[in-house]
């Protein structure tokens, strides 16, 4: 079972990595080029996101379970709000 604050950031992971793929699949059968190298920077953009949000979330959780005793200096809690 997990948090309210969990499902919200895991939630945007989803939707975060189903843009990324979604991107990634149309630039695949692209030739080079400077739109097709902007695609990839954007996906490359996304993907650094997801995994910033990613280490929050497990952060949150590893506290959630008791496993640690508090959240780690870096955790930021707005990190999960990013669309």
């Amino acid at each position: 079972m997990a948090s309210d604050p969990v499902l919200k950031i895991e939630s945007q992971v989803n939707t975060q990595l189903t843009k990324a793929y979604g991107l990634l699949m149309r630039l695949a059968g692209q030739a080079d080029s400077p739109a097709r190298q902007a695609g990839l920077d954007q996906v490359i953009g996304l993907l650094d996101l997801i995994v910033a949000q990613q280490a929050h979330v497990r952060a949150l959780m590893r506290l959630e379970v008791r496993a640690t005793q508090e959240l780690p200096d870096w955790y930021d809690p707005e990190v999960g709000a990013h669309p």
